[in-house]
């Protein structure tokens, strides 16, 4: 029985040695040092310029009454008028001088104003934009690429008064004719970086 009981205090002396010795080294062994390097900087990078200027002549557009249609005349309407079937145009400069990025160009006019003229065939009024010798309809982009922003591309912007000759709209044109109205459009040309 003195052996056991002398072995099992061997064996406590040692358990308590080990875990001491484990203890110890798990303190100290988080004071050995490592070699770290950290280095730090800043970077810097230059922002695309934008400089697009929207004009009508030598003036910004600032407003929807600054764009000047002139009436492509014909044999069948009195001169400086437009009627069904007729159309105007008129020339608008895009400056992109010193612009660094993409550019997309959409003109639309506001046909949901022309409600009080036409009455419920608003949409008589039809707008297409040319840029550089392509036509684009009313609402889609005309992309002007990188290797050509730089510069004064001119926009023309046609408007035509449409006729497809149905009764609703033969009356509400008809309506417009007989009152010898005035149609002012609200025209608008939006220049957006290509993304």
């Amino acid at each position: 029985m003195a052996y056991t009981s002398s072995r099992k205090s061997s064996v406590k002396k040692w358990t308590f040695v080990m875990l001491m010795v484990f203890g110890l080294v798990s303190v100290i062994g988080g004071t050995y040092s490592r070699y770290v390097t950290t280095g730090s900087g800043n970077g810097t990078v230059s922002v695309a310029k934008w400089n697009v200027a929207i004009k009508n002549g030598a003036r910004p557009i600032s407003e929807a009454q600054d764009v000047a249609f002139v009436l492509n005349e014909n044999s069948n309407v009195a001169a400086g008028k437009i009627a069904p079937a007729s159309s105007a145009s008129a020339t608008i400069s895009v400056d992109m001088t010193g612009t660094e990025v993409a550019a997309l160009l959409n003109a639309t006019v506001d046909s949901s104003s022309l409600a009080t003229v036409f009455g419920d065939a608003a949409s008589r009024v039809e707008l297409t934009m040319t840029v550089d010798g392509t036509t684009y309809t009313s609402g889609s982009n005309a992309e002007i690429a990188l290797a050509n922003v730089s510069g004064v591309h001119n926009v023309v912007l046609t408007l035509t008064w449409t006729e497809d000759n149905t009764n609703a709209v033969n009356t509400a044109d008809t309506t417009v004719g007989v009152a010898g109205s005035t149609i002012t459009l609200p025209v608008t040309i939006t220049a957006t970086q290509k993304v």
